[in-house]
């Protein structure tokens, strides 16, 4: 009966410690406080931004060198673009996971090899076109200098995070792109390994401002996204008082709901632009 009460007794500090020192940790880390962003954009961090969706996608085929071009020639300062990987691990812009749909090539768009891809134009509204699939390096080489990148990423793997990583810095991009995605701690780490990157942790909606106050600080992504649905005037008035208002992301705007989000106060906005929207209102 001793026995078994010195081992229940033993049992017990075990649970407590290994219990105490994740939490130790967490607090050493950063714990609750707000923690410091890099919000390293430049020009951009107070004032307004809006990101073409995929380029001018309604017009053109999806993160194709057309689409990127149009939105640079409407003064676009910012675009989204999605980000996946060859089975060559070459980075591609390309969103789906399925390449049949804007290929015509059946399977998985990571089954492929960059150079097979490049023999498959892309397709849009039925018609094979003279856009083929990018490359975030040639991205980068064409249009580093002409815009701020949201960059959606679809592999979520370390891995992949890193060359993307070695990409921007290639370039000297670290001051104009955002990775963006949805997995805590993918973005967690980065934001930890590498704070002169900016990162964005998308889904982060109205109603989820909790998470906010379990990050540690240097774990704290720089952005914080979501749709535009998922967004109300209680999660404004949160993030005024936390003074992350310009550190807002939102998608799934379109002609039905930008003025919407203007008036919301939202800055930064990732937008499907058609030509009904006025863009002298939007861009200014």
């Amino acid at each position: 009966m001793v026995f078994k009460t010195k081992k229940t007794k033993i049992t017990s500090l075990i649970i407590l410690i290994v219990i105490i020192i994740p939490i130790i940790l967490y607090f050493v880390f950063g714990g609750l406080n707000k923690g410091s962003r890099s919000n390293l954009i430049y020009g951009f961090n107070d004032s307004s931004l809006i990101f073409a969706h995929r380029g001018i996608a309604k017009y053109f085929p999806e993160n194709s060198f057309e689409a990127l071009q149009q939105a640079k020639q409407k003064n676009f300062k910012a675009v989204e673009i999605d980000l996946n990987e060859t089975v060559d691990s070459i980075i591609i812009l390309f969103h789906d996971e399925d390449s049949e749909k804007m290929l015509g090539l059946k399977g998985l768009i990571n089954k492929h090899n960059f150079d097979e891809l490049k023999k498959h134009p892309y397709i849009f509204n039925n018609n094979v076109t003279s856009n083929i699939v990018l490359t975030l390096d040639e991205t980068f080489q064409k249009f580093g200098n002409d815009f701020v990148f949201y960059l959606d990423i679809k592999n979520r793997t370390y891995g992949f995070m890193e060359k993307v990583i070695d990409l921007i810095k290639k370039y000297k991009l670290e001051r104009s792109a955002i990775l963006a995605s949805a997995h805590f701690l993918l973005i967690a780490r980065i934001e930890y390994e590498y704070p002169e990157i900016n990162t964005c942790l998308e889904g982060f909606n109205a109603g989820k401002e909790w998470i906010y106050y379990f990050i540690p600080s240097n774990f704290k992504p720089d952005y914080y996204a979501s749709f535009i649905q998922n967004v109300d005037k209680k999660h404004i008035d949160w993030l005024k008082d936390k003074n992350l208002l310009n550190n807002k992301i939102v998608y799934g705007v379109d002609t039905s709901n930008y003025i919407k989000a203007k008036e919301l106060g939202l800055k930064k906005i990732l937008i499907d632009y058609d030509s009904t929207i006025n863009l002298q209102t939007i861009l200014k």
